[in-house]
């Protein structure tokens, strides 16, 4: 039954191996070479794809660029509203 044991470590090997395939797919690098990266060295590729930037674009891995930019452009339009005049008063 030592096959059993070998089937099952190979599935879940391979399972792992679909992690830092993921996080790099969706930072708009390729997941083919990080499953294969991961089937060999799963520890390396798991570090290498949360630290790689990211290419996609998107915020969804917290793009800190993105949010900076937001924030500036809300404390901007605060200012703005800041300095307008008011309403005249009312006589």
């Amino acid at each position: 039954m030592w096959w059993f044991g070998s089937i099952f470590f190979l599935i879940i090997w391979v399972a792992i191996a679909f992690w830092p395939a993921r996080v790099a797919a969706r930072k708009g690098h390729s997941f083919f070479l990080y499953f294969l990266f991961s089937l060999v060295f799963f520890p390396a590729a798991l570090i290498v794809a949360y630290m790689v930037r990211d290419r996609s674009g998107g915020s969804e891995s917290g793009g800190g660029d993105e949010l900076e930019r937001e924030f500036e452009l809300q404390r901007r339009e605060a200012e703005m509203e800041r300095d307008e005049p008011g309403p005249p008063p009312l006589a």
